[in-house]
């Protein structure tokens, strides 16, 4: 059981292992994480790709009570993850749907030591402009808290 701030936090530290490992495949380097948490005063690498994280809650459903009258609840949310890939990096539409999709595959059934679960896993292709090939990576995930 955990608490929403220590499953954010599993959450992105999941997100952080998987996203250098695969960079550092794909491009030979770890890759920037831009945190919803922190302020940048400086733009990302136009010419390495990168990701924007956010996590939703969305649902808290009780689902028992323990011995001491605390409640467990089951709750779920969305982690979103924008990925952006300068159109600067060779073969950069291709790339960003490879790292999208191996993002994606990383949390299927994944979870991680706290009991946060992925479940569905989903990659929306969004327009993106003349700099930057953007994929949206949605993937729900679930864990129990007491309170």
């Amino acid at each position: 059981m955990v608490s929403y701030s220590e499953a954010t936090a599993e959450m992105y530290g999941f997100l952080q292992t998987n996203f250098n490992a695969i960079m550092a495949d794909m491009f030979g380097y770890e890759g920037e994480i831009r945190w919803p948490t922190q302020q940048y005063t400086n733009s990302p690498d136009s010419n390495k790709p990168y990701i924007e994280p956010e996590s939703y809650s969305s649902t808290d459903r009780i689902a028992s009570f323990t011995d001491t009258n605390a409640k467990m609840f089951n709750c779920t949310g969305i982690l979103y993850i924008a990925l952006y890939c300068p159109l600067t990096v060779e073969n950069s539409r291709s790339k960003s749907e490879e790292l999208a999709s191996r993002l994606k595959r990383a949390f299927m059934g994944a979870r991680t030591a706290g009991g946060v679960f992925f479940r569905e896993t989903r990659i929306g292709d969004a327009s993106g402009n003349r700099l930057t090939s953007i994929h949206n990576i949605y993937i729900d995930y679930e864990y129990s808290e007491l309170r």
